[in-house]
């Protein structure tokens, strides 16, 4: 029998039907969805390690830290290669969450940036989305955004940091200062 890209098996007109062995084929093909629906595809991951940002450079971001109990599909990201890469696990509409965290500085501008398939540049892929604003006078800037983007299976995001201060500026490391999560809300 045929089945779908996440493994749901489902009977055609031409098929021979064996009813034991499609019951089970079936069976097995809806704990497969209840199990997709309870526990949809997601990941939330972070830069452990801090950041040096130079001046008016836009730089990828690498995630090398993953939140604990927030990675439901192990192919969504990974800390040892290609760790700015949040993968898609499946065709659908993900919620889309970025922030990065600047260290204090009152001149210039802050963003945070997504684009999807860069492959680690930031002139590749697609711009998904861009947040641009001033820093805080006295204390850090976070840049922060979410959204709901529809994606292909195997796209990826990458999250991007660009920065006016006139001089190299320090990136937060942390799991509540520069991070970002892909989370599937609806198949396609």
């Amino acid at each position: 029998m045929p089945q779908t890209a996440s493994g749901i098996v489902y009977p055609t007109s031409a098929d021979n039907v064996d009813p034991p062995g499609d019951m089970q084929a079936m069976a097995n093909s809806l704990e497969v969805i209840v199990s997709a629906l309870l526990t949809p595809p997601a990941v939330r991951a972070y830069n452990n390690a801090g950041l040096s940002m130079a001046n008016n450079t836009l730089t990828v971001i690498p995630l090398q830290a993953e939140s604990s109990g927030m990675k439901t599909v192990a192919s969504m990201h990974s800390t040892s290669s290609n760790t700015s890469r949040l993968v898609a696990p499946e065709n659908g509409v993900y919620t889309l969450s970025a922030m990065i965290s600047y260290a204090a500085n009152a001149t210039g501008r802050r963003v945070c940036q997504v684009r999807k398939n860069a492959a680690g540049s930031g002139l590749g892929g697609t711009q998904l989305h861009s947040v641009n604003i001033g820093p805080g006078p006295t204390s850090g800037t976070v840049v922060t955004f979410s959204d709901d983007i529809a994606l292909s299976a195997n796209d990826y995001v990458e999250m991007f940091g660009y920065q006016l201060s006139g001089g190299a500026l320090s990136v937060d490391a942390g799991e509540f200062n520069t991070a970002m999560s892909l989370h599937l809300v609806r198949y396609t």
